[in-house]
């Protein structure tokens, strides 16, 4: 009987290199994983165009199935569990595996729920993990195994440059904090900038702090979330007593809080089409 890998998106996201390890001809790509790469920024981008490569290779690219059958197929409770294009990958491996019953399909993904939902419909998964190790014998693409390798060197250097940038800017901040006066500083900026340039420059600070967000969004989750703690802690610096504590400090701490959890967010939504977007998930429980 011959095989089938249908690969979910957290799969490919996890380890590319499985795009490689048996002939294109083996693989299927759902139509809803090619949806969701192509419009993850930056490393998604780069794993969309492996996908795209892999496809030119000969795997096949699998359109949507019907919903209303598949759905009666997952069931009510197992539908209702998936939502996006997780349901729509389980929609489209249903529909596969009824069109093409002589062929032995597998899905390949880190997804729990889908792989839950598809299991009770006899349908098996396997894990990138599994799936290398199944397939380690096999003699991998060359061509498309040295690209998903650059891909994910690149996503292990941004990670690290994105780190340390982060601290960079986060210990240059608390130097700023524990050696200026910056009620002297700010003071000496109202009497030497109009009021329309103070509003000018406030603008423009918002907008270049939103467009640093769109375009560095792992780098600015880390800083804000960095920043949050830092304010947290300064309450308790340099004599730490509860008992000076009062409702300007407690407002701080609740503002700190706040900024932290934005950061985690932030952080969150730049590690999605990394290697790190599952790992972030399953802790999360996203």
């Amino acid at each position: 009987m011959a095989n089938r890998y249908i690969l979910d998106t957290s799969a490919i996201i996890r380890a590319p290199e499985l795009l490689a390890h048996v002939p294109a001809s083996e693989l299927v790509i759902p139509q809803a994983v090619i949806d969701e790469l192509e419009h993850r920024r930056d490393s998604g981008k780069s794993i969309y165009q492996l996908v795209v490569e892999a496809i030119d290779n000969g795997a096949e690219l699998a359109a949507p199935a019907t919903r209303s059958r598949q759905d009666r197929r997952l069931g009510s409770g197992l539908s209702g569990l998936l939502r996006g294009a997780d349901l729509e990958i389980a929609r489209t491996v249903l529909g596969y595996v009824s069109q093409h019953p002589s062929l032995d399909v597998h899905v390949i993904t880190t997804d729990r729920e889908i792989a839950g939902a598809l299991r009770t419909s006899g349908i098996p998964s396997l894990s990138p993990t599994q799936f290398l190790a199944l397939t380690s014998t096999s003699q991998p693409d060359p061509a498309l195994l040295a690209d998903a390798k650059n891909v994910v060197s690149k996503q292990w250097r941004a990670l690290l440059i994105a780190i340390a940038s982060s601290a960079i800017t986060l210990i240059a901040t608390q130097l700023s904090i524990s050696y200026a006066d910056i009620a002297r500083q700010v003071a000496y900026l109202i009497q030497t900038i109009s009021i329309w340039g103070t509003v000018v420059l406030i603008l423009f600070l918002g907008v270049s702090l939103f467009w640093l967000r769109q375009h560095y969004r792992l780098q600015y989750g880390i800083v804000e979330f960095g920043l949050g703690f830092l304010w947290a802690v300064n309450v308790f610096f340099p004599e730490f007593d509860y008992s000076k504590i009062d409702y300007v400090h407690l407002i701080q701490i609740a503002t700190s809080l706040y900024v932290m959890v934005r950061g985690l967010d932030n952080i969150g939504k730049g590690l999605e089409g990394g290697r790190l977007e599952s790992a972030w998930r399953r802790v999360f429980a996203e």
